[in-house]
């Protein structure tokens, strides 16, 4: 480049022009072929991905489609996905999908059987959905107002839940925010608005769950899924060995089976993989791409021909991930 760029100080300034954008065109040409190259080579990791193990399909197909791919790659990794999402009831993810890519996808007839589908996993009607979801989809100020009326003149804890799920995913936690604390008490529920705290790594966490267990009304469940998710909130904070002491505490008063579950993400997350896996028989939720790693480090049913794969969809889950969970599964993945 140097060189061509004395070369137009030379009598032949018109070569010299042609050299150059000749060159720019070839850096330029390469580049795409780079990024398209790049764009097939995930592609076919999804694929591949697909036959075995397809919930990690999901987090590589994402990452795909959130770069410079060709056109028709691009219909075709989001139609992939899409079902993807629907094979998973990954329902936020649907709804903001098929808002971004509905006109590519074509699909409206299995969209709507989907939307079917989510009505009644949420317990709400066709008219909640058309009602709140231009709302969700644009929280502002006046629409969260709406919202609020809406909520309170439906009281339904299930219509709730569905604009909880749409905003979390979203990360709006301002709109949720402020619902919550409009909102009348027997409808906002204070567990949901500890997930919040939980969820943004909020200081007042831990002052907010003590003032709420020392509430002397509370049922065993009540008290169990408010230490879950102080013990979530210290694994999100790497505090892992006291996240398992909570999470043991809640795991005796309620629900023990997602109790041991969790402590065993918090020995992956401190690289105690055998520990994790001694625990005894877990339960997992096959939607969830954490149980389904859990499950694969523990159980030895990982097949040889997707590690590849497997450490493509891991890598991008541990970009994401606030643990050192998904690291430590590419760890044990070499350490194979």
């Amino acid at each position: 480049m140097h060189a061509l760029l004395l070369f137009l100080g030379s009598k032949n300034k018109y070569l010299a022009i042609f050299s150059l954008l000749t060159f720019l065109s070839y850096t330029f040409t390469n580049s795409l072929y780079a990024v398209k190259t790049d764009g097939i080579n995930l592609y076919e990791h999804a694929y591949h991905l697909e036959k075995d193990y397809p919930i990690f399909a999901i987090p590589i197909y994402e990452q795909l489609l959130s770069g410079s791919i060709a056109k028709d790659l691009r219909r075709i990794a989001s139609i992939r996905l899409y079902f993807l999402y629907s094979k998973y009831k990954k329902y936020p993810e649907l709804l903001s999908h098929y808002s971004k890519y509905g006109t590519q996808l074509k699909l409206s007839k299995e969209h709507q059987n989907n939307l079917q589908e989510m009505f009644k996993a949420y317990q709400i009607t066709s008219s909640d959905f058309y009602t709140t979801y231009p709302l969700l989809v644009d929280p502002s100020g006046e629409n969260i107002s709406t919202l609020l009326e809406i909520l309170i003149e439906r009281n339904s804890s299930k219509l709730l839940e569905f604009c909880y799920s749409i905003l979390n995913y979203t990360s709006n936690y301002e709109a949720l925010r402020t619902l919550l604390f409009y909102l009348p008490e027997s409808l906002a529920k204070p567990s949901l608005k500890i997930a919040i705290l939980v969820k943004t790594q909020d200081s007042q966490t831990a002052d907010r769950i003590t003032e709420y267990l020392d509430t002397e009304k509370l049922t065993a469940i009540e008290r169990s899924d408010a230490i879950y998710l102080y013990a979530q909130y210290l694994k999100s904070m790497s505090y892992y060995n006291e996240s398992i002491e909570n999470f043991t505490i809640s795991g005796n008063l309620a629900n023990k089976e997602r109790s041991l579950r969790e402590s065993a993400k918090s020995y992956v997350s401190q690289g105690k993989i055998e520990k994790a896996c001694s625990l005894g028989k877990l339960s997992y939720n096959f939607s969830s791409e954490s149980d389904t790693t859990l499950k694969l480090i523990c159980s030895g049913e990982l097949r040889k021909e997707s590690e590849k794969n497997l450490k493509i969809a891991w890598d991008i889950l541990a970009s994401r991930d606030q643990s050192d969970f998904y690291e430590n599964a590419v760890k044990w993945l070499y350490a194979k």
